[in-house]
């Protein structure tokens, strides 16, 4: 095989790794003097500067969390808010108490519609300031409370500064025991895990539908994943959008992870919060809340399977359409494998020596992967040798298998399997796991369309390098900074499978 689809799939993978990290950068911020009916990071940070001036921690029931919330209601009643301070002894499943004071702040009457209710929470933990977690979801609610004051909107849009998060997500435990949750329909959380990188819907409430659709309409820069939804809600970690949800209040809850070693220490600091994430917040909220106060705030229904495509667009539909997805993508695959073996071109045995290939690449990364964690159990300083070797171990894995067994599979034959693999694998996942499908869904229904179409090589080669990226290169750039050490065998898995889209363009011709 000449190397034209080899050059193709590696110039895919490049710049579709490129861009993504280029977009994972964030917006730019807007200036201070930006239009007054947009969101500005500048004068958020402003805001936020004069927050948290003393920089000190300010756990919940301290006397420095009172000077933070004396500023807080300060600034909502400069902007023309009616704000009450509410006091509570609130205490968790687990026994967690403390003192703490939520503030809720809305404009003009009190009103009965429902309401969208933007969230964040004010109190710090012991070790440190708490300028990004959650200094900068205050900061930007604060300007948002600013643009949309005077708006009117079909919906109220509401504000929510919870305290005691930190001890045990005590502040919204509160307000979800008040008579006020009642008509809240959607609530929104601003929540940072870092202090830099994209603000990432990672937390949704079930029958999302319209919430996702709602996003996808909104918002311009989109960083959402079904398959995020779908893991959290199996975790046992907890935010206060968690409380919302058992609450029935539909939810989207947004933060960022990037330079996860400054959360909850000193370095969560005012030096360290990153403008690009703080415009990213309001880009996506400001948008979001006014699409949702402007509808009908139907109840939900159907839960989506959503994913972004490196932060430029949203591509949602409802879960139950999964496996109609996969079964014709199945059946156009075997169409184009009976005709194949009716052209002698996939004969059995090449099929089974190119999924020999495939599981043995993948094994081996993930063993590899593995063993590097157990080398490595926490977190180091310096962690991009280590983030390069799960990502060589992956792509080397996958080639070097293809390769020696190319001349018994054939190019045709490694194609196949690969198409294969990944029918069966989003088959699979749309029974057991519909919402988190995706990942394996668009990678095969990629194969089976350049397949059933008998794409010539090198465009096959780069519309499957393409779709192979879509779902797993977020994944390989974001795990490390989400699971640490942990992540090495899943970010070898992700190149190993990445890899199954050119592996085959190795296999000299027979």
């Amino acid at each position: 095989m000449n190397g034209r689809p080899l050059a193709a799939s590696a110039a895919v993978i490049a710049g579709a790794l490129a861009f993504a990290l280029w977009q994972m950068r964030g917006p730019e911020p807007l200036p201070a003097r930006a239009p007054q009916n947009v969101f500005s990071a500048h004068r958020a940070m402003t805001f936020l500067s004069a927050l948290l001036r003393e920089e000190v921690p300010h756990p919940a029931d301290t006397h420095a969390n009172r000077v933070v919330r004396d500023r807080l209601v300060a600034r909502f009643r400069e902007l023309g808010y009616t704000v009450e301070v509410r006091p509570s002894r609130s205490c968790n499943q687990h026994g967690r108490c403390a003192n703490i004071e939520n503030i809720v702040a809305w404009h003009g009457p009190k009103s009965s519609w429902p309401a969208v209710l933007l969230v964040a929470h004010y109190d710090s933990v012991s070790r440190g300031p708490g300028a990004s977690d959650d200094g900068a979801g205050v900061a930007a609610l604060l300007e948002i409370a600013r643009v949309v004051r005077f708006e009117r909107r079909r919906n109220p849009i509401e504000f929510l500064i919870t305290d005691g998060e930190e001890k045990g997500l005590l502040g919204a435990i509160a307000f979800a025991q008040s008579p006020d949750i009642r008509h809240i329909a959607v609530a929104i959380n601003v929540e940072n895990r870092g202090t830099s990188g994209p603000a990432m819907m990672f937390e949704t409430s079930r029958g999302n539908l319209e919430l996702i659709r709602a996003m996808r309409s909104a918002v311009d820069r989109p960083f959402a994943s079904s398959l995020f939804y779908t893991v959290y809600d199996r975790m046992p970690n907890d935010t206060d959008a968690t409380i919302f949800k058992r609450a029935g209040v539909q939810v989207l809850n947004f933060a960022a992870i990037g330079d996860v070693r400054n959360y909850h220490t000193a370095h969560d600091n005012l030096a360290n919060v990153n403008l690009r994430t703080l415009q990213h917040h309001g880009d996506n909220v400001l948008p979001l809340a006014r699409v949702l106060a402007d509808s009908d705030l139907k109840r939900p229904a159907s839960n989506a399977v959503y994913f972004d495509i490196f932060g430029t667009t949203l591509v949602a539909w409802p879960a139950p359409w999964t496996i109609w997805i996969a079964a014709v993508s199945l059946v156009l695959l075997m169409v184009a494998l009976f005709l194949a073996w009716r052209r002698s071109s996939i004969t059995a045995p090449r099929l089974a020596f190119g999924l020999l290939a495939i599981a043995a690449a993948v094994t081996v990364a993930v063993l590899l992967g593995a063993a590097g964690t157990m080398m490595w159990r926490k977190r180091i300083e310096q962690p991009l040798p280590l983030i390069a070797a799960a990502w060589t171990v992956g792509f080397a894995a996958t080639l070097v298998f293809a390769r020696l067994l190319a001349r018994r599979a054939t190019p045709g034959g490694l194609f196949a399997s690969a198409a294969l693999a990944w029918n069966g694998a989003a088959v699979a996942a749309a029974v057991a796991l519909p919402d988190a499908s995706y990942i394996f869904l668009v990678p095969a229904a990629a194969f089976s369309l350049a397949a059933v179409l008998r794409l010539p090589d090198t465009v096959a080669a780069a519309v499957c390098a393409l779709a192979v990226c879509v779902a797993f290169l977020p994944l390989a750039i974001m795990l490390y900074t989400a699971l640490g050490a942990l992540s090495l065998a899943p970010v070898a898995l992700s190149t190993a499978l990445i890899a199954t889209s050119f592996a085959w363009t190795i296999a000299p011709e027979q």
